[in-house]
């Protein structure tokens, strides 16, 4: 927050901030600002504590957090897929998604620009 904002700043016909207000207003921005700054300063450090006991535990946490987040988005593709098949009601869903092989990538990999390609 800038003084020049409240300064300038049109109460309705005209009307401006006095000074004093400016003042009064930018001190409590000021305590509420700091109060802020000291908390993300806190939940940083408090951030980096737990990560290095994640890392005392299983120094694999990381890896294993990605995996999981692949397996998550996998899962929410072939999801998706499933629902596509259902919705387009093959006589046979089934072996439409067994006849057919999906791969999955990313749109900016992909060649067709799709989120998924037909191999």
């Amino acid at each position: 927050m800038k003084r020049e904002f409240l300064k300038n700043l049109d109460l309705g016909e005209g009307a401006k901030l006095p000074d004093s207000a400016v003042e009064a207003i930018m001190a409590e921005y000021g305590k509420t600002k700091q109060q802020q700054d000291q908390t993300i300063s806190t939940l940083q450090s408090q951030l980096s504590e737990a990560n290095k006991k994640l890392e005392g535990y299983d120094p694999e946490w990381k890896t294993k957090a990605e995996q999981a987040e692949q397996k998550l988005q996998s899962q929410q593709f072939d999801f998706a897929l499933e629902r596509a098949v259902a919705a387009a009601k093959p006589r046979n869903a089934k072996a439409v998604m067994a006849g057919n092989r999906w791969n999955y990538v990313n749109k900016k990999d992909a060649p067709c620009g799709a989120s998924f390609c037909y191999l």
